[in-house]
């Protein structure tokens, strides 16, 4: 099963997703999932191919059809935003003999990610794109779906062009799998997985070191809008994080020097021990290491 920053009655998986989802490639999202455990059958969902390592090309010719489907509703007069139904469409994951399933919830991401818009286009870009009109019945039928599920959550969170600090904090560095390029065309895969159990301690310790020892900040708000989602979940649930489309973006060397999940816990257990200098130093990694990525995406 793989990730790419975001479970059968069940293990889940959680991952952060824009509604209409970017090519395979350095653009494509990081995930971050919560597996449930369980059978396909019994949230009534149609098992896709979540590969092993390894097989990552099986996983983007998803993402191509994911992408021409989106497309396509796109292009459509008027645009369809949002998909009209809810998929029925899951991810499955067998772990040590466990299967382990997360549903897509393809429609419920879509809303989710449509309020955010605002934030990341010009007005008249996101107007000609999805207009006003279209927008608003799709946030209409939003809030009279919400009426009747008021308790339905995502179980996949996406990210783009990098993977928030805030996931890596959910995961050791002894839970990194990383798989080179192989030979043919299969891109390498960079991911962690963690039992539920141990992502909640870790991002309780984490957050009561950080209110012990700096003012409140962003990565804290994170934390708590993380672990407020984690809540959602049962405890025997999988966590998942994978970089997906970004190992197209890093060069074989600095996927391989990747180590921010270390990073992370260095500079938590620095400030636990009042030692700011280290704190700094692991931070400064970090944000150079992510900084750099994110340059690309303005890159021509």
């Amino acid at each position: 099963m793989s990730l790419r920053e975001f479970t059968v009655y069940p293990p889940f998986l959680m991952r952060v997703s824009f509604f209409f989802t970017p090519p395979p490639g350095p653009g494509s999202p990081t995930v971050l999932r919560c597996f449930l455990i369980g059978a396909p059958s019994d949230f009534f969902l149609t098992p896709q191919l979540n590969p092993p390592l390894g097989r990552s090309f099986l996983f983007s010719c998803f993402y191509v059809f994911i992408l021409r489907r989106s497309l396509a509703d796109l292009a459509a007069t008027p645009p369809v935003g949002v998909p009209v139904h809810e998929s029925g469409d899951a991810f499955v994951a067998e772990v040590d003999g466990v299967v382990c399933v997360c549903p897509w919830r393809t429609r419920l991401r879509g809303w989710l990610a449509l309020e955010e818009l605002a934030e990341m286009f010009p007005a008249p870009v996101l107007d000609a794109v999805l207009p006003p009109v279209v927008r608003g019945q799709a946030l209409a039928d939003h809030e009279r779906w919400a009426e009747r599920n008021p308790d339905a959550r995502p179980w996949i969170r996406t990210a783009v062009w990098q993977v928030p600090v805030r996931w890596f904090v959910l995961f050791s560095d002894e839970e990194r799998e990383h798989t080179e390029a192989a030979e043919g065309g299969g891109a390498p895969v960079l991911r962690y997985r963690t039992p539920m159990v141990q992502a909640r301690r870790r991002l309780a310790r984490s957050l009561k070191a950080l209110r012990e020892t700096v003012d409140e900040a962003p990565l804290t708000e994170g934390l708590v809008d993380v672990g407020r989602w984690l809540e959602e979940f049962h405890p025997r649930a999988l966590v998942e994080l994978d970089y997906g489309g970004l190992v197209h973006a890093l060069s074989a060397e600095q996927l391989a020097g990747d180590r921010s999940a270390a990073d992370v816990a260095e500079g938590i257990a620095a400030l636990q021990a009042g030692d700011t200098e280290g704190a700094s130093a692991a931070y400064g990694r970090l944000a150079e290491r992510w900084r750099a990525v994110r340059d690309r995406q303005f890159a021509s």
